[in-house]
């Protein structure tokens, strides 16, 4: 069939009931909120905290601890060697994120509750690995802190790990957690440079073992070969960065999505994850909820949800903007539990912030938060696409995630989002992104997949990728939220600056790798064996002669 989605578009119109659990509002949505609500029912043990009213004693509060730890054979560790003794407690949802030039933070839940700060010494221990040379051990003292929204009733704690930027990666071995409670199991991770790797690495490589020379799959780099050492892959003397682009996750769903993102990262091949809104779907249940009787308890939501991330969080960092289901309790639980580099990038907002990596300038934005012409948000963003357009000889790239769409063409929500409300988003960054030469946009919001042709005011500037004269729009909306996925969408006609889709309930994310003249962009359906159902390549031949 030449439209398979107007097929799809007309059994929805027609009420077919076999779409109904998967349809926004739908049935299927009612029946996901009131699992949700079976399980908080009061009690945290469902979301993974442990308190120390749930116990008997201080001993069986430290087994059950030392079992919710990733690689459960672990015990407890003391960070002295002498006979301090260490209270019931422990390490959860660790996860990290960039900090700015040199810094990594780390944030973690010690899952008994907040008393004064004076009560908890949160630390991280760390090694610094460059160029195969250890250097001297650091100890960096963090901040416990706690906030009462949601009913959370735990301690959340940061710290921040510093180390010499430069052009070559820096692996950090690290342990994080509290010396009068516990410390996490060691952990490493390895920080890229912003800039890409490039130079005379390859001569490096061919001088040691290859264990792998293969194709890069994509037909326009069909040409160009992938060098690879370990995990560490070179093209044309370059690394290639690689990042797992996802929205609108939430738990439970996103089991699948999470185990394959997972296996990607153990096999070093994720740099970091960048998850554009929507995420954990901690609603209010409470009053203003279906159930009118319960609490507004959606913390074990968050809980459940950042520590079920762990075992990529503690190896990655991990990225994020605010979606709407983040706006519970005024933004709390996000403003808490993510702490993103916004004062270092010159924001005044910790909602929306920038950085540099891998050769790419990623803004994070708020779509949740005014973005007209001359608001603050606006006024930054575009202050900041202007320095990193002048610095395309360092990042070659620009990506602006958010949440919302600016272009999309779901038939659900054909008449509000993808009309009325996207073109005022439109109306907002449209100039900007033309001004300044965004090369993409990342989103969600709307549960599933598709992008665009480089595209400018409604303007399909050409159909192909190379040298885009407009921005390349890519909804990812599909990675396991709680609603169900949305396979329908308007006939092409209705939406001409669309170049791909997925017509599919499976949830799936997206895969970005990076060189300084590509950008590779794979769509993955998990259950499928990770089979990638869409993939294109956006093309420069233009850059800066520094480049080459």
């Amino acid at each position: 069939m030449k439209n398979p989605e107007v097929a799809v578009l007309l059994v929805f119109l027609c009420g077919h009931t076999g779409l109904q659990p998967y349809v926004y509002g739908a049935t299927g949505g009612t029946r996901k909120l009131a699992d949700f609500l079976d399980r908080s029912d009061g009690n945290e043990e469902t979301s993974g905290q442990v308190f120390m009213s749930q116990v008997d004693s201080a001993e069986n509060l430290k087994e059950r601890v030392r079992l919710t730890q990733p690689g459960n054979d672990r015990r407890l560790v003391l960070t002295k060697e002498n006979n301090t003794q260490v209270r019931p407690g422990g390490v959860q949802a660790l996860h990290l994120s960039l900090a700015g030039a040199g810094q990594v933070r780390a944030m973690w839940m010690n899952p008994v509750p907040f008393t004064r700060p004076a009560d908890f010494k949160p630390q991280c221990t760390y090694h610094v690995i460059r160029a195969e040379v250890m250097l001297e051990g650091n100890v960096t003292e963090g901040r416990a802190y706690t906030y009462t929204a949601g009913m959370f009733n735990a301690t959340l704690n940061e710290a921040v790990m510093k180390y010499e930027p430069g052009n070559e990666p820096v692996t950090i071995n690290y342990q994080c957690g509290d010396e009068n409670y516990a410390m996490s199991p060691p952990y490493n991770f390895t920080i890229q440079p912003t800039t890409v790797q490039k130079g005379d690495r390859t001569k490096e490589l061919h001088k040691k073992q290859i264990n792998a020379i293969r194709n890069v799959s994509s037909a326009n780099l069909s040409k160009t070969s992938r060098v690879c050492q370990g995990v560490t892959c070179f093209q044309e003397g370059e690394r290639l960065g690689k990042v797992a682009l996802i929205a609108d996750m939430g738990i439970e769903e996103d089991v699948v999505t999470i185990r394959s993102i997972q296996e990607y990262v153990n096999q070093g091949k994720i740099d970091f994850v960048l998850h554009a809104g929507d995420i954990s779907y901690a609603d209010n249940f409470g009053p203003n909820s279906e159930s009118h009787d319960r609490p507004a308890n959606n913390s074990w939501v968050w809980v459940q949800y950042m520590t079920s991330l762990q075992d990529i969080t503690a190896k990655v960092p991990y990225m994020t903007s605010p979606g709407n289901h983040e706006e519970e309790f005024d933004f709390a639980a996000y403003l808490n539990w993510l702490h993103m580099p916004w004062n270092e990038s010159g924001s005044s907002s910790p909602f929306y912030y920038s950085f540099d990596y891998l050769g790419v300038h990623f803004v994070g934005i708020s779509t949740e938060h005014d973005m007209s012409l001359n608001s603050t948000q606006n006024r930054w963003l575009e202050q900041d696409l202007k320095t990193a357009d002048q610095n395309r000889a360092e990042t070659p790239w620009i990506l602006v995630f958010g949440h919302r769409p600016l272009y999309c063409s779901c038939a659900i929500f054909w008449t509000d989002r993808c009309t009325v409300e996207a073109k005022e988003y439109r109306k907002d960054l449209d100039e900007l992104f033309r001004r300044y030469h965004v090369d993409v946009y990342v989103c969600g919001h709307n549960h599933q997949y598709e992008r665009s042709w480089p595209v400018s005011f409604g303007n399909v500037t050409a159909k192909n990728y190379n040298n885009p004269a407009g921005t390349v729009h890519i909804v990812t909306g599909a990675a396991g939220n709680p609603e169900g996925n949305d396979p329908t969408f308007v006939p092409w006609f209705m939406a001409p600056w669309r170049a791909g889709y997925s017509l599919s309930l499976q949830t799936g994310w997206t895969l970005m790798e990076v060189n300084s003249t590509a950008l590779v962009f794979s769509y993955i359906h998990i259950v499928d064996s990770g089979k990638v159902v869409d993939s294109f390549t956006i093309t420069k031949n233009n850059v800066s002669a520094n480049l080459l």
